[in-house]
């Protein structure tokens, strides 16, 4: 974050813009894993997430440290939801 310029309130940022993803993306992803299933919603999450990090990696500006970021909370939302399905599932 600080190699491209970021300073602390950037951190703050970017720790808003997952957590905004999580709070803006869940309902969706539950609707998601209901419609076509918990295997697609977990792969799907696997996917963004795997974007996200390499979106990290190569980040040279603040605004791709955030689209990665809000990415892999997009990610992190699928991958809970299908996960608690699937328990729920297993449970019931």
């Amino acid at each position: 974050m600080f190699e491209v310029g970021g300073d602390k309130a950037a951190v703050g940022i970017s720790f808003a813009m997952y957590a905004l993803a999580i709070v803006v993306f869940r309902p969706a992803a539950g609707w998601l894993a209901d419609v076509v299933g918990r295997r697609v919603t977990n792969i799907a999450g696997g996917v963004a997430l795997a974007v996200a990090m390499a979106i990290l990696g190569i980040s040279t500006e603040l605004s791709h440290i955030y689209t990665a970021l809000f990415l892999a909370g997009v990610g992190s939302s699928l991958i809970n939801v299908a996960m608690i399905a699937y328990v729920s599932d297993v449970g019931a």
